[in-house]
């Protein structure tokens, strides 16, 4: 019973995750040419999308990484001006 319950509860993680995972929707931003009705991504425009968004995703991690390496050299700088005081 126990083994079927740690069965069961393996299979709604796994399927929480891959719920999670869901690609995001194409921006719906109208082109001009664009006059209502349905609008049809092609596979090209698709992996464009796609192209973009990882390349948003990959500035973002860059400015985070740029905002931990100035935050430890501001720590860098700040433990070196104690050592100095502390030697005076």
């Amino acid at each position: 019973l126990a083994k079927h319950k740690n069965v069961r509860l393996k299979e709604a993680l796994i399927n929480e995750r891959q719920r999670r995972k869901q690609g995001k929707a194409l921006p719906l931003e109208a082109d001009e040419e664009y006059h209502g009705g349905a609008a049809f991504w092609s596979p090209s425009k698709k992996a464009e999308a796609a192209r973009v968004r990882e390349e948003q995703r990959q500035d973002k991690l860059k400015a985070v990484e740029a905002r931990r390496a100035a935050r430890t050299a501001a720590q860098l700088m700040r433990q070196e001006e104690k050592a100095r005081e502390a030697a005076d």
